[in-house]
């Protein structure tokens, strides 16, 4: 028979393992995870920040003199003042103020995860995404995108008609540029302004409005059952991207939504929408590529169409400092309503004349109403669109 170990003999010594912690009900080792050491130092650390450790000596009515000081080694510890100590020896700190208790839940806040984005239900029986390649829709595929809103019609061809009827129309829409160009694949695209600049300041004081996530899921749902794209639009007011994008998160982190965003409605400080043209600077641009590059990223998505709208130099005047990154198939959008001289002229100013490295592609918006007489003179054909340098990707009709 084998020897039993000296270590398993009843009553032999337990070892306890290096980083682990005596099981104090079974009395066996277990090893203390990184998560529980973690969170034994931020309690250890909140509880020495609030004050809710032991009163100093003096709180407890004691001279300082009267204190008994740990030992080290077999030295018996001072008990009155040692001038041959160092003044760190013998001097006692002051006792901290106790932490209130909205202390207390601001510094627990510091450490609380942030809470989860609330998730969206889609109409039971909803297809699936349309298939989405793998290197992203740009730039062997075009655009063909209807833009507006459900509950305005004063914003665009969404709203014109009933779904079935406005679904209709953009697969026609889409076939006249399949035909124009048929060795370009077209998809139609829903183009959903799902964050709308507001003339009036809002109970926030952000001048904007968010769509709830049931229209903007019962949008997406359209555009699944009839094997199109969704895209939001993005009019921050006087919020920011920074605050505004995150909340658009459980739509974005879908393979077959992309975003844009319109400078002509991010209003500085003492400027209201439909007033004023807003503007956006680059590293709001930058902020919002990274932060849409880091959901491609995390949820494994293809490449985001990212579009910026634009019809005046001022409303994004430091493009030169946009920077693309993986992930993001940029596209900037020529906008604005006029003649078809005033839309072609913007068209070179702000995609052929304005190259954004290392690779950008052109849009264009046409608008039904705007484009033709009194304010212009006809809207643009596809023939005249496809004839631009570079032939957009993206064309959007409002």
């Amino acid at each position: 028979m084998r020897a039993r170990s000296p270590s398993n003999e009843a009553g032999a010594e337990r070892q306890l393992p290096k980083g682990g912690v005596l099981n104090p009900r079974e009395g066996t080792p277990t090893r203390a995870s990184p998560v529980r050491l973690l969170t034994l130092c931020v309690v250890l650390g909140l509880a020495s920040a609030c004050g809710l450790r032991g009163a100093a000596p003096e709180a407890q009515g004691l001279p300082p003199a009267a204190v008994t000081r740990p030992t080290t080694g077999t030295a018996a510890a001072p008990t009155a003042v040692d001038p041959s100590l160092p003044w760190y020896a013998w001097e006692t700190p002051p006792a901290p103020a106790p932490a209130s208790a909205s202390q207390v839940a601001r510094l627990l806040a510091l450490i609380a995860p942030p809470p989860a984005p609330p998730a969206f239900r889609l109409p039971s029986g909803t297809l699936p995404p349309v298939s989405s390649p793998a290197s992203g829709w740009l730039p062997d595929h075009r655009l063909v995108a209807y833009y507006g809103n459900p509950l305005s019609p004063s914003m665009g061809v969404l709203d014109w008609y009933a779904p079935d009827v406005m679904i209709s129309k953009l697969e026609a829409q889409a076939a006249a540029y399949q035909t124009a160009d048929p060795l370009v694949p077209v998809v139609p695209v829903l183009d959903l302004v799902a964050d709308v600049a507001q003339g009036s300041p809002q109970p926030d004081h952000t001048y904007r409005m968010r769509m709830p996530y049931s229209l903007i899921a019962q949008e997406l749902a359209l555009a699944r059952d009839h094997r199109m794209l969704l895209m939001l639009e993005i009019q921050v007011g006087r919020s920011s991207v920074q605050a505004e994008l995150p909340y658009f998160e459980p739509f974005l982190s879908q393979p077959d939504v992309e975003v844009a965003l319109d400078p002509e409605f991010a209003m500085p400080k003492g400027e209201r929408p439909g007033v004023q043209i807003g503007t956006l600077s680059a590293e709001d641009i930058n902020w919002s590529i990274r932060y849409v590059a880091g959901l491609v990223a995390r949820y494994h998505l293809p490449p985001k169409v990212f579009v910026v709208h634009q019809f005046r130099q001022d409303m994004v005047p430091d493009w030169r400092g946009i920077s693309l990154v993986p992930g993001i198939q940029f596209v900037m959008d020529t906008d604005g309503y006029g003649g078809q001289q005033v839309k072609l002229s913007n068209y070179r100013s702000f995609i052929t004349d304005q190259p954004i490295p290392p690779v950008r592609y052109g849009g264009i918006k046409l608008f039904y109403k705007y484009d033709a007489p009194p304010w212009g003179n006809g809207l643009l054909t596809p023939a005249q669109v496809l004839a631009l340098d570079p032939p957009p990707s993206l064309i959007i009709y409002q």
